[in-house]
């Protein structure tokens, strides 16, 4: 009994005794859960927390995580430092095919050809980079913005022997607002169209980017999934888009930076004063 309990207990013994028990009971109820950080006491302040799917919480949250983050990697020396050494390190100058088999000519041809599909900028659709270039551009738009589309299209052109090119799209072309489930038990969960199997089919994307804001209205088609590998990091069993890089960290970085911005207007004034 604590001092106020013992006060209480000299005029109603009853009272005081009903405290000491239902005090004795809430700490028999924090025993029984061995984790801080489930913990529901007066030192705990978490406010949010539930335990929804991980579909769940990216499905409200995905557009506004990767307007954030590209904010932050434009604007901000330190997530822009931290996308260019994801990039870096995971893809560095390349990550090159080699072929493989038992007959050592056939090898060599493919190897061959091979080398110079991936080194002819026709490889890539919008003709701007080679495959390592397309490697590179994807690892950055899967750390900037969570995932990264890659479209295989079979297409001749000249100067290019094997008719592949392949299209890298952000994440934003997959129609996030395709959330349904047909009478064959197909099911769509934000663009994504899995089988009764729950294999991927296939994949709704958007015929332009649909931030492009060139006046005209964006609608999506469905892509069979093996024309597509959709990029991006898996943090929980059966997520279905990818989410930014470094989230946890975007309110830390942001008043960070607002610190600093606010630390060195004050030395401009004061240097002005002086």
């Amino acid at each position: 009994m604590n001092l106020l309990d013992k006060s209480i207990a000299v005029f109603s013994p009853q009272r005081a005794l009903s405290r000491v028990r239902a005090r004795a009971q809430i700490k028999m109820l924090d025993a029984q859960n061995g984790y801080d950080a489930a913990g529901k006491g007066r030192r705990n302040t978490w406010t949010r927390g539930s335990d929804t799917s991980a579909n769940a919480e990216i499905r409200s949250g995905l557009p506004l995580l990767r307007a954030r983050s590209r904010e932050l990697v434009r604007n901000n020396p330190y997530a822009a430092a931290a996308v260019r050494v994801i990039t870096t390190n995971t893809v560095g100058t390349g990550i090159r095919p080699y072929a493989t088999g038992n007959a050592k000519k056939r090898v060599e041809t493919a190897q061959r050809e091979m080398n110079l599909w991936a080194s002819n900028t026709l490889a890539d659709y919008d003709g701007l980079h080679t495959l390592y270039g397309m490697e590179a551009l994807a690892m950055r738009t899967l750390a900037e913005s969570g995932e990264a589309l890659i479209v295989r299209q079979f297409k001749r052109a000249p100067g290019l022997r094997v008719p592949l090119r392949l299209r890298v799209l952000e994440g934003d072309y997959l129609d996030h607002n395709k959330n349904e489930r047909n009478a064959n038990g197909e099911q769509t969960i934000q663009g994504v169209v899995f089988g009764k199997d729950g294999e991927r089919k296939g994949y709704w994307l958007f015929d332009q980017h649909p931030g492009e804001r060139s006046g005209a209205l964006a609608t999506s088609r469905f892509v069979s999934a093996d024309q597509v590998i959709h990029l991006f990091e898996v943090l929980r069993p059966g997520q279905v888009r990818g989410i930014p890089r470094g989230v946890a960290a975007f309110m830390r970085m942001k008043a960070f930076d607002d610190f600093q911005d606010a630390r060195l207007e004050q030395m401009k004034v004061l240097w002005w004063r002086d």
